[in-house]
């Protein structure tokens, strides 16, 4: 019983550190993406503007949560004309 106690502990902070190293690697990602400030219009979502700016080895999710974050944003609702600073959708593209 013991033994099977030991291996969910270990199991559990594998799992653990895992996840605090995503985060990092993540993070360390949008950290170096150049930004950019954008105004909501009308019909606009975190989820689409999370799309539009994607950046590559980021979920929408995570930058969805990046946003919520870095904009200090308390909810979904954004309205027409609102300031956000997201990452550029120009960074990585060739011309």
């Amino acid at each position: 019983m013991m033994t099977v106690v030991l291996f969910l502990v270990a199991v559990l902070f594998a799992h653990a550190a895992f996840e605090d190293a995503h985060v990092r690697h993540m993070r360390t990602l949008l950290c170096a993406q150049p930004l950019e400030l954008i105004h909501a219009q009308e019909g606009d979502t975190i989820w689409g503007i999370a799309q539009h700016h994607h950046v590559d080895g980021v979920s929408t999710y995570e930058l969805v949560t990046w946003l919520y974050e870095r904009n200090e944003l308390s909810d979904s609702c954004l309205f027409p004309g609102q300031a956000l600073v997201v990452p550029s959708s120009s960074a990585g593209q060739t011309s």
